[in-house]
């Protein structure tokens, strides 16, 4: 969380100004959470601008989650991947609001870090952060382009598997995270999860098989094989359709773990 303004007497006003200033960049002045027809705006916009940029993309995160069907919250922001060699992420960021002027560039929250945080801003006050990032960022895996998917015919999304994988990935991040406000994302990563493996089950397909297709590496694997071994612990609703789509789990009540 950002802290609130220090008043340091001997300090010059000036300073206290421009320290004022550079701060309140970090984190643009919002009106209020994005609506879904605000989050669809915001994903819309950043496919239109990487293809024009010359990029191949897909959508993953939260935003990503409710194009294949998570319906329980509106997404908080949108992730974007851009696939190929490994890109300069920064630059892509710095080359976006040159082509259209509804994204703009904050710096990080967090001074140490030295990158900028885009935001599109679908209303007069409101905005929306855009995370691009490419594969090996994170632990993304290549994804080749012949495997983003298009199930509603105008979005790329990444492949629903390798999609619910991050998402168990993202969890674990905030769940070992130093920060609180990561930490408080838990509550909803659960929901996801417990949303997104239903959703591959009855409507998308997913089998731990589609992980054989060559592009994953034998890392992301084996640690996807393991989180979905300790995600059932937190949620055991979830069991059921880890083990249809082929995930060797064991149900916490059936086993006693709880």
């Amino acid at each position: 969380m950002l802290e609130g303004p220090q008043t340091v007497p001997s300090e010059p006003q000036t300073s206290q100004a421009a320290r004022a200033k550079n701060k309140s960049k970090r984190k643009p002045k919002g009106g209020g959470p994005a609506t879904a027809e605000e989050i669809v705006t915001t994903m819309e916009a950043a496919v239109a601008v990487l293809h024009r940029l010359g990029h191949t993309l897909c959508l993953f995160g939260s935003a990503g989650c409710a194009m294949y069907g998570m319906d329980h919250r509106i997404p908080h922001d949108v992730d974007v991947i851009v696939l190929g060699a490994a890109h300069d992420c920064e630059h892509i960021k710095l080359s976006i609001p040159r082509l259209d002027n509804r994204f703009f560039l904050v710096p990080a929250r967090n001074p140490q870090n030295h990158w900028n945080v885009l935001w599109f801003r679908p209303m007069k006050k409101r905005q929306v952060k855009v995370d691009v990032l490419s594969p090996g960022t994170i632990g993304i895996p290549a994804i080749p382009p012949f495997a983003i998917q298009y199930p509603y015919g105008r979005m790329p999304l990444a492949p629903f598997l390798c999609l619910l994988l991050l998402k168990l990935q993202g969890y674990f991040d905030h769940l070992e995270h130093t920060e609180k406000r990561m930490r408080d994302k838990i509550p909803d990563d659960i929901r996801d999860m417990e949303s997104m493996v239903r959703l591959g089950v009855i409507y998308h397909g997913a089998h731990i098989n589609q992980l054989n297709s060559g592009w994953y590496t034998p890392e992301f694997i084996e640690t996807a094989l393991y989180r979905a071994k300790e995600f059932v612990k937190v949620s055991p609703v979830s069991a059921q359709y880890w083990r249809r789509m082929g995930f060797n789990v064991q149900d916490p009540l059936d086993s006693g773990l709880m």
